[in-house]
């Protein structure tokens, strides 16, 4: 029987996601956004603005979340700014920030009631670490800023999970995209282009810090200001590209012990055993 891999259904609206920091401060082992192994690095609030003027511009109301993730996004001083933007922007929108918490104690009061202002929330993933979330959540909830942990449990994340990294690009690209839980849902605008997921356009970190060559080319991603079709985008970010081959989604592994990084390259490869 012959296998027919379609696209994924294209969104009617856009979930976007954007790196305001590369870096983080808690260094998870393998993380799938290679903050453990970025250099300390901040969006440039001018042109995060610009791209989201653009956004406006193509999408119009068709723009449902704007979730600014990193690294750690908590480590850019001008997080309130970037939230104000957005809902200046998209008052509609869902502006969410996606944190591990632990600076939020540390957070003076302008900071709480610039994200009450603009109905910002936090989306907290507590870690096995020593930190007191509950502490954290109650500061928020004291200062009526929404706060909501990343399972509904609250539970906090031993385990992670591993989507091997194939470093000669091997992968059938539409097998590959077909597998992905991230393909068409992660999507993120790095540099005035929206890709279908995050490791492909932070696939640079990566290669500076172990000296790969995994290649990123122009239709990996789809340039906002070269396109005015918000269809014709969505429908983009719904299907395979060529940076797909990098991924070995048919060897994903879950269930790995949350740990801190030691910052070797197994943790994002298959090795022979």
């Amino acid at each position: 029987m012959r296998i027919v891999f379609n696209p994924k259904k294209p969104k009617t609206k856009l979930r976007v996601e954007i790196h305001v920091v590369d870096h983080c401060n808690l260094n998870c082992r393998g993380c799938d956004n290679f903050s453990c192994i970025a250099k300390p690095s901040f969006l440039d609030i001018d042109e995060y603005k610009r791209d989201l003027v653009r956004l406006r511009e193509v999408f119009n109301n068709d723009v449902e979340w704007i979730t600014l993730i990193g690294g750690e996004p908590l480590l850019n001083k001008k997080i309130t700014s970037y939230c104000h933007i957005a809902r200046e922007l998209f008052p509609d929108a869902l502006i969410r920030i996606i944190t591990n918490g632990t600076l939020l104690l540390d957070k003076n009061d302008s900071f709480w009631k610039s994200l009450k202002t603009d109905d910002v929330l936090l989306y907290v993933t507590k870690y096995p670490i020593d930190f007191d979330y509950d502490k954290a959540k109650a500061l928020a909830e004291k200062n009526e800023v929404k706060f909501r942990y990343a399972f509904e449990s609250g539970d906090v994340l031993k385990t992670m999970y591993m989507t091997p990294i194939d470093l000669k690009g091997s992968q059938n690209p539409k097998i590959s995209y077909k597998l992905c839980g991230k393909g068409n849902k992660c999507i993120t605008l790095k540099d005035g282009k929206l890709y279908t997921c995050e490791a492909i356009p932070n696939f640079f970190t990566f290669n500076n810090y172990f000296g790969t060559d995994i290649k990123v080319c122009d239709e990996d991603g789809i340039d906002i200001y070269a396109c005015d079709d918000s269809k014709a985008i969505m429908k983009h970010l719904a299907s395979a590209v060529p940076a797909c081959r990098y991924c070995d989604n048919k060897h994903y592994r879950s269930g790995i012990d949350w740990g801190v990084t030691e910052r070797k390259i197994t943790e994002w490869i298959l090795t022979q055993e």
